[in-house]
This record gives C-alpha cells, sequence and structure tokens, in this order.
C-alpha cells in the first residue's frame, strides 16, 4: 500500500507538471490509469480518482500525518477533506504540530464538535 500512495503521489505531481508543460494536449482515463498523449509520446499516470486517494488516506495518516493533511490541498474534494477531518478528529494528538490541520479541523468557523480536540493542544503557559 505505501508504493500505492507513492505511486499515486508521483503520478499526481507528474499530471501536474504535464499541465503547465502541454496546457492543450489531451488526456485520457482508462482503467485505474490516466494515458497522456504528447506529440508521438505517451505517459501513464496512476490513478489520483477521488476514491484511490480516499483508499490511501489511512496509508497516509500512518505513515505521517502531515502527508495525509497535505492531500486536502493536493487533491481538493469535500469527500477527502472530510475524510481527513475525521482522523484529525479522532487522532488529535498525532497532528498536533501540524499548522495546516488546524484549518482542515476548524474551517472558517468553529464547528461543535472540536471542543474535546481543542482541550490536546491547550498547554499551561509559564
Amino acid at each position: 500500500m505505501k508504493q500505492d500512495l507513492l505511486q499515486t503521489l508521483l503520478s499526481s505531481e507528474q499530471s501536474r507538471l504535464l499541465v503547465w508543460l502541454y496546457p492543450l494536449e489531451n488526456t485520457t482515463r482508462g482503467q485505474g490509469w490516466t494515458e497522456v498523449r504528447i506529440s508521438k509520446y505517451y505517459f501513464s499516470l496512476a490513478d489520483i480518482s477521488q476514491e484511490n486517494v480516499c483508499r490511501l488516506l489511512p496509508v497516509a495518516w500512518e505513515e505521517n500525518p502531515a502527508i495525509a493533511i497535505h492531500f486536502v490541498s493536493r487533491f481538493s474534494s469535500q469527500r477527502v477533506t472530510d475524510s481527513v477531518r475525521w482522523f484529525l478528529l479522532n487522532q488529535t494528538e498525532l497532528a498536533i504540530h501540524e499548522p495546516d490541520a488546524l484549518q482542515v479541523l476548524l474551517g472558517s468557523s468553529l464547528p461543535h464538535d472540536v471542543s474535546s480536540q481543542l482541550k490536546v493542544g491547550s498547554f499551561p503557559m509559564n
């Protein structure tokens, strides 16, 4: 599964670079892969669909919560955001040193379901 995670992250990055390099080229999505044709060359990229990304979130969280939190900005989808938020609500202490976690957890206003998670981040001042 870690290999799938790495392959998905690499394909996402390659996809972003190809869009900038060749903005007018077409892409076709196949079974689990995206094929990009640029001139006479074909590039096969791993599946970076929302379902695949959500499937890999537990692996990313286990490896390093910062990777999972970064998924929110890399793969902008409400489902991904909700999944990462679920991890943050249930294991807040693992992501206490990640500044981006606060935006995912709180959003634009203070939700009603984060009171116990905010206690994890409160420390007495000396």
